[in-house]
């Protein structure tokens, strides 16, 4: 499995990750390498974030091979509490979740009266 390459700033802390991931290989034998940046959210400690970028470039690795399907699929909110998944079919999945206490905090919005 390919690991993902962490980016920190002046202060030591996380703030990105870098996803490499091989898509295939080119007809001379090269490898086709796909990249992207995973911005760490606001709020989130750093092993969580590791653990967040490491279930990603995993699922980027399943993504490019082909024939690949899940026996089961779970997310957990930060309490490991189980959310309720909405198939949209073709293999696509929703689920809800509202963070207004991170989304205040990175933001300074303010939470919309009908939640408050």
């Amino acid at each position: 499995m390919t690991k993902p390459t962490f980016n920190k700033n002046k202060a030591g802390e996380i703030i990105s990750a870098r996803i490499r991931v091989c898509d295939g290989y080119n007809l001379d034998g090269t490898k086709r390498i796909r990249s992207r940046t995973l911005k760490k959210p606001c709020g989130m400690s750093d092993a969580k974030f590791q653990k967040l970028a490491q279930e990603e470039t995993l699922k980027d690795e399943m993504r490019y091979k082909e024939g690949y399907e899940l026996d089961k699929l779970t997310v957990k909110d930060a309490s490991g509490n189980k959310l309720k998944l909405t198939d949209k079919g073709n293999g696509k999945y929703t689920f809800k979740e509202v963070h207004w206490n991170a989304m205040q905090a990175c933001s300074g919005e303010s939470m919309p009266e009908s939640e408050q």
